[in-house]
């Protein structure tokens, strides 16, 4: 986590801490767009901050991960002075997650692969945005490049490819786009793969290959559960 939190490209010392002056300056610009119609009585509710308190990071083992296991930095906002403000937004973006290209949840996913086959609250959103941009730009020279379909839930991509697709190809048509984001991806092992909670199966029959799905379970599931 020192290494984390000392990577200056990501985090600055500061010597005093501005949450209580932010907590104020935004809650006059709040009262402002309140004033002019532009944010309603509930959403002013929701966004506005009392006693706003700090971010906390910490990090959370990736245990599926053989060895000594990396962490994976999780920088909680709960109670920060724009923490209100994050929810109404993720609500009010929401429209602009809507893609042929996004899933919503496992549901989602399966429908759209028996489809396929038959013929930060802020931080997801953020997220299908950018992929959105980045899919509407690149989509083009993937298919060209033997993308033949193509589903996502927010930062995770399932993709059919042609027999003959180079997958280094695409992976540096994807690395390509922008510096700090780079793909990684992981190729099905004896006709299976997993995505999301789900364990795919890839079949032929006589004609059309097909998918059978299952649950998916990592295999560090303790099948533990506490009750509350």
């Amino acid at each position: 986590m020192n290494d984390i939190v000392n990577d200056t490209s990501a985090f600055i010392n500061i010597n005093v801490d501005p949450t209580i002056t932010q907590e104020e300056k935004l809650i006059r610009k709040l009262n402002h767009l309140h004033s002019t119609g532009f944010l309603t009585s509930e959403e002013l509710k929701i966004c506005k901050p009392s006693g706003s308190q700090p971010a906390r990071i910490y990090g959370l083992p990736k245990i599926h991960k053989l060895g000594s296991p990396p962490l994976r930095p999780t920088l909680s906002a709960c109670g920060t002075f724009n923490y209100g403000l994050t929810i109404m937004l993720a609500k009010r973006l929401k429209y602009l997650r809507k893609h042929e290209t996004v899933t919503r949840d496992t549901f989602s996913f399966i429908e759209d692969l028996r489809k396929h086959c038959n013929g930060s609250p802020l931080g997801p959103v953020f997220a299908d945005i950018f992929m959105i941009h980045l899919e509407k730009e690149l989509m083009p020279t993937l298919r060209k490049n033997g993308v033949l379909w193509w589903r996502r839930f927010v930062d995770d991509s399932f993709t059919i490819l042609s027999d003959t697709t180079g997958i280094n190809v695409l992976k540096q048509i994807l690395n390509s786009y922008h510096k700090n984001i780079q793909f990684t991806h992981t190729e099905e092992e004896d006709n299976t793969i997993p995505f999301l909670d789900v364990l795919l199966t890839h079949t032929h029959s006589a004609t059309t290959p097909y998918f059978n799905t299952s649950a998916y379970r990592k295999p560090t599931y303790s099948v533990l559960n506490i009750n509350g």
